[in-house]
């Protein structure tokens, strides 16, 4: 399916959305290439200290925008690690919501890259369901540009959105909250919430292609079928997966607290841009109906609904109008 028609897909649900998100998104991305991607990813990832007592070392992707104010926090999926996907993905977010703000990007471990690199007692926090290990981090990435942040939007696709709502609602809940297709929504045991994920495959090639205008003739589509095709999502994605920094996630992912989360950052004046799609496990679709239902009458929510699987989140310009959205919002 090309742009154009996934545009036409998308345009009523995501009244935001302008032909020229997508147009813009296509021409960047078929122009940037992997290597170059990678390259950026070498210089601009940086080490950092955890807050706790063991002052544990992880890594996080920060690109410093002109406005020292202003900064766009990209959270990660489940085992996505730091790649050109993931990089790309954000750049767009930045381009369409906010071009001048510093970027940073919170990788996941994957079976070759430590960087959320928790230690034993904060993947039992995880399995508890205590996401203070990844709130650590947040802040701490923050104060790494500088702390002086008065305009923060938060962008959580998948298990990122779990992370943005509770790190609002816990340091920042002034803040723009963006979050497509979050497990949050409805409660769940560890157990319910893995076999969901697992479940949640489909539809991957076509929300990536929808990025481009001729993804044929992008070096960086390319990549990407490559890097999804079945010997990567069946031999090397189980890898990442099974990363004890990544089961230990599952545990914060099935607290059922998004609806509340939202309420307390409507109460604080932040904004929240809630959207999801029709046919997936991972966020049921009448869990978030329900959600919306709970807080549609807020001046500053809105929930958008999408034809579509989980792979949704892979739709860059998707994901970029809903930041702009609740940007906008959080001016009301």
């Amino acid at each position: 399916m090309s742009y154009h028609e996934k545009f036409n897909q998308y345009e009523t649900a995501l009244p935001g959305l302008r032909i020229e998100d997508v147009e813009a998104t296509s021409s960047y991305l078929s122009t940037i290439t992997p290597t170059e991607l990678d390259d950026l990813a070498r210089r601009k990832m940086r080490t950092l200290e955890s807050l706790d007592e063991e002052s544990r070392q992880f890594r996080m992707f920060i690109d410093e925008g002109e406005n020292p104010e202003q900064a766009l926090f990209v959270f990660g999926e489940f085992a996505n690690g730091m790649k050109p996907s993931v990089l790309a993905r954000a750049e767009v977010i930045r381009r369409l919501a906010a071009p001048d703000a510093t970027l940073i990007v919170q990788p996941n471990s994957t079976h070759d890259q430590a960087n959320t690199n928790f230690s034993k007692y904060e993947r039992s926090q995880l399995r508890r369901g205590d996401l203070a290990p990844m709130l650590w981090r947040t802040a701490v990435a923050l104060d790494a540009i500088g702390g002086n942040v008065s305009d923060l939007s938060l962008v959580g696709p998948s298990q990122g959105g779990a992370v943005a709502l509770a790190y609002a609602v816990s340091e920042r809940p002034d803040a723009s909250v963006t979050i497509l297709e979050t497990p949050t929504v409805v409660e769940r045991s560890t157990f319910g919430v893995a076999k969901d994920f697992m479940g949640a495959g489909g539809g991957l090639i076509e929300s990536l292609d929808a990025n481009y205008g001729k993804p044929e003739e992008a070096e960086l589509a390319a990549h990407m079928h490559e890097t999804t095709s079945f010997v990567n999502l069946f031999l090397k994605y189980p890898r990442d997966m099974l990363h004890p920094d990544n089961l230990a996630s599952i545990g914060m992912l099935g607290n059922g607290d998004a609806a509340s989360q939202m309420e307390q950052i409507l109460d604080a004046r932040g904004s929240v841009a809630h959207a999801w799609a029709t046919g997936d496990r991972v966020s049921p679709v009448d869990a978030n109906r329900a959600v919306r239902d709970r807080l549609e009458s807020r001046t500053r929510y809105v929930g958008r609904e999408f034809d579509g699987l989980h792979d949704v989140t892979n739709i860059y310009w998707v994901l970029g109008a809903l930041a702009r959205e609740a940007a906008s919002l959080k001016k009301i």
